[in-house]
This record gives C-alpha cells, sequence and structure tokens, in this order.
C-alpha cells in the first residue's frame, strides 16, 4: 500500500499561482459576492486581499477587485497607503490611483511626483485618469501639460492625448494642439494625430492634425 500524499508544509504562494492561473479570478469573483451579501466583512477581506502575495502577476487580481471594494466603501485611505508601499503590483497601484480622484489637493500632488515617468506604464495610466477625473482637474492642467511634454513612454503619451482630445474639453484640447507646436517625435506627432483625429468638426484640431501629418513625412 502506497503512503497517502502528504501536503507541502509551507505554501508558496507565487507558485501556486503560477501553477493554478485560475484561482485569481475565482477569488475576486468570490470577494464581490460577499460585499453584496455582507458589505463590512467583505471590506475587510478586501483590505487583506488588497496586499496579498499571492496577487496574480498577470492579471493583477484579486488585489484590482479589492481595490474597487475598497473604494466602493469610501475606503480611501487603504487605496492611499497601498501607492506608498514597497512591492507593489503596477495593476493594483493604477485601480488604487484611479479611485483617488477625490483626494486632497496635497496627496494628488504627493502622487503626481510619486507616479513621474520613471514610474510602470500602468501605473502611469491609473494617475492619468485619476487627474481627469478630479472635480479641480484645472489644477492639474500644467501636470498635464507637462505629461505630454515630457519624453516618456509612448504608450502612455498616446494614452494621454486619446483621453484629452476624447474629453472634448476645450482646455484640454488646447493642450493637445499646443503640444503638435511644439512636437518633433515622428511616433509622438503619429499619437497626437491619432488623438486629434477625433475632433473632425473642430477647425482648430483639424488645423493640428494637418500640421502633425505635414511633420510626420
Amino acid at each position: 500500500m502506497t503512503e497517502p500524499q502528504r501536503f507541502p508544509e509551507r505554501w508558496d504562494a507565487q507558485k501556486a499561482d503560477h501553477a493554478y492561473p485560475c484561482k485569481a479570478p475565482i477569488r475576486a469573483a468570490g470577494l464581490v459576492a460577499l460585499a453584496d451579501l455582507d458589505p463590512e466583512l467583505a471590506g475587510f477581506h478586501a483590505a487583506r486581499l488588497l496586499v496579498d502575495p499571492s496577487t496574480s502577476r498577470l492579471s493583477g487580481e484579486p488585489g484590482k477587485t479589492a481595490a474597487g471594494i475598497l473604494a466602493a466603501q469610501s475606503q480611501q485611505l487603504a487605496l492611499y497607503l497601498y501607492t506608498l508601499r514597497e512591492g507593489q503590483h503596477d495593476d493594483v497601484s493604477a485601480e488604487c490611483l484611479r479611485h483617488l480622484a477625490d483626494a486632497p489637493d496635497s496627496i494628488a500632488h504627493t502622487l503626481c511626483t510619486r507616479f513621474g515617468p520613471e514610474a510602470s506604464e500602468a501605473a502611469q495610466l491609473g494617475l492619468i485618469d485619476m487627474l481627469l477625473a478630479r472635480p479641480d482637474r484645472l489644477r492639474f492642467r500644467e501636470e498635464l501639460r507637462a505629461r505630454l511634454r515630457t519624453p516618456g513612454a509612448l504608450t502612455v503619451f498616446r494614452y494621454l492625448a486619446v483621453v484629452m482630445a476624447a474629453s472634448r474639453r476645450r482646455d484640454l484640447v488646447a493642450e493637445v494642439i499646443a503640444a503638435v507646436e511644439a512636437e518633433r517625435d515622428p511616433q509622438r506627432l503619429a499619437a497626437l494625430a491619432e488623438a486629434l483625429a477625433l475632433l473632425p468638426n473642430d477647425r482648430e484640431a483639424t488645423r493640428a492634425l494637418e500640421l502633425a501629418q505635414a511633420r510626420m513625412i
């Protein structure tokens, strides 16, 4: 008779996540279900899962869902704390940032400094969403302008240009148009042209689009 298989004494969360990638969405779904049944208990588990070392390196789950649950319960302090910790998951950080749009100005400025051009692309995208969702976003117009003029990841630059143009807010569209006049890099000009193409009925945007296309040649 063979001996019964023994479980390992220590559970390696990272190896388990790699071996069983399906468990991350299941845990996330379980947290959502718990939030419907017992919101208070779900909040405690969300705080735990936000920093769970077994968060999927591919999907960011269940950490991303945990951030959403905490945001729905107005637990912004937990989200802010996560953005300050070392060893954070990029996708989870991005989700936390998106839910900090109502944070005080001083906190928003701190986050802008912490997640500058050298930060991960995912985190930068989350910060951009946070800034554009702020009710006082005009105060951060200079920050958005600087990110349009600062060298960095093309993916982030394209996303910023597109969402600013897609907002159709005159102040933000003006920044995209101004960026065309200052830009010389063909790839970045192509990204700006892609953004301005979303505004076919805007004469100023059309002129800037034509300028961008001419400089790309």
